[in-house]
């Protein structure tokens, strides 16, 4: 969904595409969504009874052009619903989620700056409430995020929000700390020094899927990230990318 190709003097999409056999095949859905084209943009689900029978849409949010404007639109796929988000500001590289029934975006840049802001929306992204203007952790564009199972008074019945790695402003430097939230407004350093090689641009998940469900019967989840780059400057212009892939078991 969308991106952009470097390739091609920084062409940008805002075409969908489905695979219905875990990857292997992909069908287009449609080469020319209603919302602008773009890369850097974030993507979850939503669930609201609202949207009919399954209950579920696909939300975007944000995203960029190297050339263009910032996005702070967003759409239900399938639906043709396009609005502006307010009051989330144009931004982009940033981490989108869903969790305790809200979607939360998170890190990030903005046209001007990179920023370590957590908002969060609990009406599918028609609006949003800034959770956190500076959070502990510190500017960085797309760290891994993810939930875990574990923290906060309800202990096995409840989930957290782990943030991972990331790419900070100065020095085009990568990070390699680990932070955690029980409310996405307090942070604490989990490591400052993860056994990882230090990257931003990295992909996470966690295993399973539905790590709520996994807590309320108390039963740990695995988090898996793998890819991810940096960048070799100033010693030389270049990048490093990478393709291994790390896990840790989170316990309830």
């Amino acid at each position: 969904m969308g991106g952009g190709d470097y390739a091609t003097n920084w062409t940008v999409y805002n075409d969908v595409w489905r695979s219905d056999d875990a990857g292997s095949t992909w069908a287009p859905v449609t080469l020319r969504a209603p919302w602008a084209a773009r890369a850097y943009l974030s993507l979850t689900a939503v669930y609201d009874r609202a949207f009919g029978p399954t209950g579920e849409r696909l939300v975007v949010v944000g995203g960029g052009h190297c050339i263009g404007p910032f996005i702070n639109s967003f759409c239900h796929a399938f639906e043709c619903e396009l609005s502006g988000a307010e009051p989330l500001p144009t931004f982009s590289f940033h981490n989108l989620l869903r969790w305790k029934g809200s979607l939360w975006a998170i890190a990030g840049a903005s046209s001007a700056a990179y920023v370590n802001t957590v908002w969060s929306s609990s009406d599918g992204g028609a609006t949003w409430r800034l959770a956190q203007p500076s959070a502990q952790w510190g500017i960085r564009i797309l760290p891994a995020t993810v939930v875990i199972p574990g923290g906060g008074a309800a202990g096995g019945n409840s989930t957290s929000l782990l943030i991972a790695g990331g790419s900070p402003q100065t020095g085009f430097s990568a990070l390699r700390d680990v932070w955690r939230s029980d409310d996405g407004v307090t942070w604490t350093e989990v490591t400052p020094n993860a056994t990882w090689p230090a990257r931003g641009w990295q992909m996470a998940t966690t295993v399973p899927a539905d790590v709520e469900a996994a807590a309320a019967l108390g039963r740990p989840a695995t988090v898996v990230m793998t890819g991810g780059w940096t960048w070799n400057f100033p010693e030389q212009f270049s990048w490093t990318y990478y393709k291994d892939a790390w896990r840790c078991v989170a316990q309830p």
